[in-house]
């Protein structure tokens, strides 16, 4: 029974196309159930940043995203706001034989996002957990937690309206300045960063390419953190990084491969070749050549 292409996928690969149009094929039967979730803990505190990015090196164009981090009592999740608001738009099309055109003009007008990863931190195993859809895989790698060594300086600051503390800290080939507050005692902060004797309230890299404000910090009565650990495939960080590569490089033999199809029409209406397709989702990929982890 052929599988039907993952939304998420899809609305990654065409993010950044502006072909005229987009044609799939995908293999018939088969039922796709709105994927389970497990509980991983309650929610405690629901807080916002504003991420302000460059998604090119060949560029100084910046971006924005609103950056979620919902923390409990052992465990913590942070994700891109746009993306979890996407695929719950998504999850609507889920169940046998979902109508393809109506699910492309969806993804099209859904918020769009550059970041589909999940970041778990679980400070009773002391792991963190990062996992992304990378085709129709579910992939995931552990990783220590904390992730990384703080230097706390002596430098003092007020933050977004907190009184802050400066450290500083080197992941990912980038080096980090971090500015945390004693005021909220939360030992969190963005992306896989924690371990502060406080909330971190403004962190950025030295080169300012991502840059993490706090935007909004809320007290929960109700919630849960759950996720989606069905058909997660783990691996370890170094293959991740493989596939994913090897995806961006050439998508479209991977989706020929699972037996369905994609054709593209050009702006002028000319079927394009496979060649001219890879060529433009390489365009559109080189438009995100400057992830936050360089190494």
């Amino acid at each position: 029974m052929k599988k039907l292409f993952s939304v998420l996928f899809l609305s990654f690969l065409f993010s950044n196309i502006s072909a005229q149009s987009i044609n799939i094929v995908k293999g018939g039967g088969g039922s796709s159930a709105p994927e389970e979730k497990t509980v991983l803990d309650k929610i405690n505190y629901r807080i916002t940043y504003q991420l302000t990015f460059q998604p090119s090196v060949d560029t100084v164009e910046l971006k924005q995203e609103k950056m979620m981090l919902l923390v409990g009592d052992s465990t913590s999740l942070f994700f891109s706001k746009n993306a979890f608001v996407r695929d719950s738009i998504m999850a609507s099309f889920k169940g046998d034989n979902p109508d393809i055109s109506r699910m492309m003009a969806a993804i099209q007008s859904a918020p769009k996002s550059v970041f589909s990863y999940e970041v778990i931190k679980r400070n009773n195993s002391q792991q963190i957990v990062f996992q992304e859809k990378v085709f129709m895989d579910k992939l995931a790698y552990t990783e220590p937690l904390p992730a990384v060594t703080w230097n706390i300086t002596n430098e003092t600051a007020t933050k977004v309206g907190y009184p802050c503390q400066k450290a500083t800290t080197t992941y990912g080939g980038r080096d980090y300045e971090a500015w945390f507050t004693f005021q909220i005692p939360i030992q969190d902060g963005p992306y896989k960063f924690s371990g502060l004797p406080g909330l971190i309230v403004e962190m950025y890299d030295t080169e300012n390419h991502y840059h993490f404000t706090l935007a909004g910090l809320e007290k929960a009565t109700s919630g849960e953190i759950a996720v989606s650990e069905n058909k997660l495939i783990n691996v370890s960080k170094e293959k991740f990084t493989d596939m994913k590569a090897d995806f961006s490089e050439n998508p479209f033999k991977m989706i020929n491969a699972s037996g369905g199809s994609i054709t593209m029409k050009s702006k002028d209406g000319r079927d394009m070749s496979q060649k001219e397709m890879n060529n433009l989702v390489k365009k559109g990929n080189s438009k995100r050549n400057n992830p936050i982890e360089l190494e």
